[in-house]
């Protein structure tokens, strides 16, 4: 299900609960998985130490 379907119209109030309710989901999973969310942060640790190209 995406956040908003294509063509509706996004306004703060259609937004906010549904931000809201992301929000929670995401807290909710960090809760519960505790495991993954530091193997997600470890990776994300390591890629912030790479030396970035230069453009």
């Amino acid at each position: 299900m995406s956040l908003f379907p294509a063509g509706s119209r996004v306004s703060p109030r259609r937004a906010t609960p549904r931000l809201a309710r992301i929000r929670a989901d995401r807290e909710r999973y960090r809760q519960t998985h505790p495991q993954d969310v530091a193997e997600i942060e470890a990776m994300a640790r390591e890629v912030a130490k790479t030396k970035r190209c230069k453009v």
